[in-house]
């Protein structure tokens, strides 16, 4: 896991890459609601580093999480597997 700052059509966004496999990267986005996407390979060209901590990152993206969704069982599988 790191912290990583991607460039896409909608403009910058910081956002925590979770896995990466042999096509995919996944990534939680850390903005309201929380994304989690999916990542094409071929995309990493436009990610850069950041200098945030991963542990500070999952604090605030599971802060964010229980804000919107109130309670922890009604956050996605996807996001709560992280956490």
């Amino acid at each position: 896991m790191e912290v990583i700052r991607h460039h896409t059509q909608e403009g910058i966004r910081v956002a925590l890459l979770v896995a990466t496999g042999r096509k995919w990267s996944k990534l939680i986005y850390i903005e309201h609601p929380i994304r989690v996407k999916r990542i094409h390979n071929k995309e990493r060209r436009n990610f850069s580093e950041v200098d945030a901590t991963v542990k500070n990152a999952l604090k605030t993206i599971n802060r964010m999480a229980l804000a919107f969704y109130k309670r922890k069982h009604k956050i996605p599988k996807s996001v709560r597997g992280v956490l």
